[in-house]
């Protein structure tokens, strides 16, 4: 079972521990995404025990998918939906968002950047300025 679910759903498999893949027909559909992912933790729950979990992100990118699953990790199942933008992520922490390494917290806190809505609420001018890429 886990084996055909992971043919047919995942497009990249970006280390040995996370994966993604791109919701096609019925599956776009919130509930069917849903039942997809309950049906991927059930097959890997029969295939291997409870040794190894999943967290699962539903959003309309990849990164943002990237984002839910991490906001609930060892055997979480999050959405972001559009209308949830950017309200959800404003209770993450920076350092919470994949690719917020070291040197850009850094740049981001010597700018007066400390919490995701102000992040998000740069320009992306005044981000480049910030990253160095002007």
């Amino acid at each position: 079972m886990l084996r055909s679910i992971s043919l047919l759903f995942v497009d990249v498999v970006c280390s040995i521990d996370e994966g993604a893949g791109k919701l096609t027909g019925k599956y776009q559909q919130e509930q069917e995404a849903i039942r997809l992912s309950q049906n991927i933790k059930l097959a890997i729950k029969q295939n291997v025990g409870n040794y190894i979990t999943c967290s699962i992100g539903i959003a309309s990118t990849k990164y943002l998918a990237k984002i839910a699953a991490e906001m609930k990790k060892r055997d979480g199942l999050t959405i972001i939906r559009p209308e949830d933008i950017p309200t959800k992520l404003y209770a993450l922490a920076l350092r919470d968002i994949p690719g917020m390494g070291y040197r850009i917290l850094k740049r981001l806190h010597l700018a007066g950047i400390n919490t995701v809505e102000k992040l998000y609420e740069c320009s992306s001018g005044h981000l480049q300025t910030i990253w160095g890429s002007l």
